[in-house]
C-alpha cells in the first residue's frame, strides 16, 4: 500500500484480504522525502474486480484515486493482487522513484522530488479490453487501453489466476497489443496484459477466464451490430437506449449499467426455459443499477451466486420475467428511493430478503422507495420475502420466508401472502409449488425437464386467482379465463385450470 498522508518510519501499512500470496509495496520514510520498498507478505486468497478498479476498495474519495502522472495523489493507492501487480524494477544503488509530500499529515499532495536523480514514473493500471471480434469466426482479438508511462506491453496467457509470473508471452510490442487468438493453451486459460515503464518496473490487470464460450462472442450490441466476449464491455461501449442480447450461457460477471438506461435480455425473454439458461453467475453484486435517471431493462435472465443479485440505487429499471435466485444476501436490494417494477419474475431460496428497501436519513427526513410488484413469485427466502419501502404487490405469491412483508406496502391486491394480508382478492393458502415453481394442477402443469404437460393429483388454490380486470393472456386453455398467480400466470407455461 502506498501511504501518502501520516507515514512512519520502517512501520509501512499492511493490509490483509484473507492466504493469496501477495506482495504490497509501500511508502515509508522519516521526512518529506519518501522511497519505495517491497514487502512479501501472506494473505488470505482474494479474487479482484475489473482493472483499473480493483485498488479501489482502499480509498476514501473519489480523489484519492488520481494516477496523477505516475505520482500517487491523496491517501492511500493500493496496488495489491495475485503475484504482485506491481514489480518495481531491481535498481541497486539508487532509488528511481522518488516523491515529496507537501502539506500536513492529515491533508496535502505528492508529488515528484529531483526528477533528474529520480526519473522513475509508475505505469499506469491496466484496462484490458477483449476479447474482440476479427470478423473470422473462431479468432477474437485481446488488446487494452493505452497505458501512461508504458514503454512496452505483454500480452501473457497461462493457467492460474494466482501465477501470472508463470504465464507465456503471447505478444511484446511498443503499444497496445493486437493479438489474435484463435484456440486457447490451457483447459483453464486466463490473460492479461503487463506493461512496462521506462525504468523496468511493470504492472499487469488482474487476469481474466479466456473460455471457448467467450471466444464465439456470445454477447451482441443488437443496436450498434458489434459482439463482445464479455457483458460489461458491451455495456461499457454502449450508448443509452441500445439493447444488449445474451446468448444462453452462464457469464462469470458482476456488471454495472453506468447509469445508462439499456436493454439487458436474453435472446427469447418470452421463454422461461431461455431464462433459466441465460445465467449471470457472479461474486459480490451481480448486476448494479443507479443513477437517478437510470431506467432501462432486464428481461429473461436468470442471476445468481453472489452477495446480492441486483441493486437498484435511485433507478426505475423493469425488470421482466428474471429468475433471481440462490444469492447470499437479498435478492434485490433497492437504495436512494429506487423504484423498479418488477414483472412474472422468480425471487427464490436467497440467504436474504427478497426485495430489500433500505430507509434513509435525509436531511429534511426520510426517503424511502419500492418495488411494483406484479405476477411475481416470492419465496423460500431467508429472511422477509418483501421488506421495507412502499411496495405496490399485485397477482404475486408471497409463501414459504421467514417472514412475508415488512414495512408499509403502499397496496396488496390478489395476492397469496403467508400469514395473510389485508386487500381485496387477497388468500393465505399454501401454493402446491412444483420444485421449479410452476403451480401443480390436475388438468396440467409444465414440465421444463421433460419439457411436456403432466398432471398431478392435486390443484394449487393460486390457479385463477389473479385480478379478474386482466386479460389472460398467453394462458393456454383450459384457463378458466381469469390470469393465474405468480411468475407464471398470464405465459404460456401457466398451469391449466381443473
Amino acid at each position: 500500500m502506498y501511504s501518502a498522508g501520516r507515514v512512519h518510519p520502517n512501520r509501512p501499512t499492511v493490509v490483509f484480504l484473507g492466504g493469496e500470496q501477495c506482495w504490497i509495496d509501500s511508502y515509508e520514510g522519516t521526512g518529506p522525502y519518501f522511497y519505495a520498498s517491497v514487502l512479501n507478505v501472506q494473505v488470505a486468497q482474494n479474487d479482484h474486480g475489473f482493472p483499473p478498479t480493483w485498488y479501489k476498495a482502499s480509498l476514501a474519495t473519489a480523489a484519492m484515486n488520481q494516477f496523477n502522472h505516475g505520482v500517487v495523489a491523496g491517501a492511500y493507492w493500493s496496488v495489491i493482487g495475485p503475484g504482485r501487480n506491481l514489480q518495481l524494477a531491481a535498481t541497486p544503488g539508487r532509488v528511481p522513484y522518488q516523491f515529496r509530500w507537501t502539506g500536513s499529515t492529515s491533508a496535502g499532495t505528492m508529488g515528484f522530488f529531483d526528477v533528474s536523480l529520480h526519473p522513475g514514473q509508475l505505469p499506469e493500471p491496466v484496462t484490458l479490453v477483449g476479447p474482440l471480434s476479427t470478423d473470422v469466426a473462431g479468432a477474437v482479438k485481446l488488446t487494452c487501453k493505452p497505458s501512461e508511462n508504458a514503454v512496452r506491453y505483454q500480452l501473457l496467457l497461462g493457467s492460474d489466476p494466482y501465477r501470472v509470473m508463470d504465464y507465456n508471452v503471447v505478444s511484446e510490442t511498443p503499444e497496445p497489443p493486437e493479438a489474435v487468438i484463435t484456440k486457447l493453451p490451457f483447459a483453464q486459460t486466463w490473460w492479461t496484459v503487463r506493461v512496462y515503464d521506462a525504468q523496468g518496473s511493470s504492472i499487469y490487470a488482474d487476469p481474466l477466464p479466456l473460455t471457448v464460450f467467450g471466444l464465439s462472442l456470445p454477447v451482441q450490441n443488437a443496436t450498434q451490430g458489434k459482439k463482445y466476449g464479455s457483458i460489461q464491455q458491451a455495456i461499457d461501449e454502449a450508448q443509452a437506449g441500445d439493447m444488449i442480447v445474451l446468448n444462453e450461457g452462464t457469464y462469470h460477471e458482476d456488471i454495472d449499467l453506468q447509469g445508462k438506461s439499456l436493454t439487458l435480455r436474453s435472446v427469447d425473454p418470452n421463454r422461461p426455459s431461455t431464462a433459466a439458461a441465460t445465467i449471470l453467475h457472479g461474486t459480490e453484486t451481480v448486476v448494479t443499477i443507479s443513477g437517478s435517471g437510470a431506467g432501462g431493462t432486464l428481461a429473461g435472465l436468470t442471476i445468481t451466486g453472489g452477495t446480492r443479485g441486483i441493486l437498484c440505487s435511485g433507478s426505475h429499471p423493469a425488470i421482466l420475467r428474471c429468475r433471481i435466485v440462490g444469492l447470499r444476501g437479498p435478492g434485490i436490494e433497492l437504495r436512494e428511493a429506487a423504484t423498479p417494477s418488477l414483472s412474472h419474475c422468480v425471487i427464490a431460496d436467497n440467504q436474504g430478503d427478497g426485495v430489500a428497501t433500505a430507509q434513509e436519513e435525509v436531511a429534511r427526513g426520510r426517503k424511502s422507495g419500492g418495488a411494483t410488484l406484479t405476477n411475481c413469485t416470492i419465496a423460500r427466502n431467508g429472511r422477509a420475502g418483501v421488506a421495507g419501502g412502499t411496495p405496490t404487490i399485485a397477482n404475486c405469491i408471497i409463501y414459504f420466508n421467514a417472514v412475508s412483508i415488512t414495512g408499509t406496502p403502499a397496496g396488496v391486491t390478489y395476492s397469496d401472502i403467508q400469514g395473510n394480508w389485508p386487500g381485496v382478492g387477497n388468500l393465505d393458502a399454501d401454493p402446491q409449488f412444483a420444485d421449479d415453481y410452476h403451480l401443480k394442477s390436475a388438468a396440467g402443469r409444465w414440465d421444463p425437464l421433460t419439457a411436456s404437460w403432466i398432471q398431478d393429483n392435486t390443484t394449487s388454490p393460486c390457479i385463477d386467482a389473479g385480478d379478474p380486470s386482466l386479460p389472460v393472456l398467453a394462458e393456454p386453455a383450459p384457463n378458466g379465463g381469469r390470469i393465474n398467480l405468480g411468475a407464471y400466470g398470464g405465459t404460456a407455461e401457466a398451469s391449466k385450470s381443473p
